[in-house]
């Protein structure tokens, strides 16, 4: 790969099928991998093209391993958002300018060249974990997408991983397809989040009329938006179901849509 890419916004869910149901279903996502590794399973889907887009992680617990992170989370937060994760060339160096930010990072795993990866604990500004990661693996082959078969032997899996197919079932066919335009972050300290987002990422700012601020990557858009609580506020969804659509405890809004194309037409118009 040739730059950051934001992937996927990850939902902590006690039960991940029922929900893949639903996005297959209501969102027309596609599949793109799941397994199921030490003490969860989990599914990565893609809702809209594979251009222009980040992933949808569903994940849940996997009974009678014990407690563990993800347990813990649905413990104290309840199903809802987890994680936002960031696919960069090189690990090591994006390593080194988080810690020059002054972020704390915690099980940085190095040792599976498919996918290795550090997690940066959620803190006051934030309020959610960020998993950044790179990966040798190649983009899945979009017409391999649309059918049932996945190359596992090409795809950024876990190595300990077992039952790859066990989302399967979960599938449904759709009633539409919609696309996941973007996710909406509350910063307290939009400052440290253009930091982290632009000078640490590589995504291309861009302030919205709000005084909010869009963040964008070749695949992935992030609007960070001031706020006195952080955490993710909300997922923008074209083309989805009239009068709204919740996932896992987020909000797909598509008025958000309308208020970011209206933005983009204004700044055109001032130019």
């Amino acid at each position: 790969m040739t730059g950051t890419e934001f992937d996927h916004t990850s939902l902590a869910t006690r039960a991940a099928g029922p929900w893949l149901s639903r996005v297959t279903r209501e969102l027309g996502a596609t599949v793109v991998m799941g397994e199921e590794v030490p003490g969860f399973r989990y599914v990565m889907c893609r809702v809209g093209p594979w251009d222009g887009c980040s992933g949808l992680e569903l994940m849940e617990p996997r009974p009678g391993t014990g407690r563990n992170f993800l347990s813990r989370f649905l413990d104290t937060h309840g199903e809802g958002p987890h994680h936002l994760t960031f696919v960069v060339p090189a690990l090591e160096e994006t390593i080194r300018d988080a810690e020059r930010l002054g972020l704390r990072l915690v099980q940085t795993d190095l040792t599976n060249p498919r996918w290795r990866e550090t997690f940066v604990v959620p803190d006051p500004t934030h309020g959610v974990v960020i998993q950044i990661a790179d990966t040798t693996s190649p983009a899945p082959d979009v017409s391999a997408l649309a059918t049932g078969k996945r190359d596992t032997g090409s795809l950024p899996l876990h190595r300990l991983g077992s039952d790859r197919a066990w989302w399967e079932p979960h599938v449904r066919d759709p009633v539409r397809t919609a696309t996941l335009v973007s996710t909406t972050l509350r910063s307290t300290d939009l400052a440290c989040s253009h930091r982290l987002f632009a000078d640490v990422l590589g995504g291309h700012p861009r302030r919205l009329a709000d005084g909010a601020v869009e963040f964008t990557w070749a695949r992935g858009t992030l609007v960070v938006e001031p706020a006195s609580t952080p955490g993710v506020s909300h997922l923008s969804i074209a083309d989805g179901p009239v009068g709204g659509f919740t996932v896992v405890g987020t909000p797909c809004r598509g008025d958000e849509i309308t208020r970011l194309t209206t933005d983009r037409r204004s700044r055109r118009r001032s130019r």
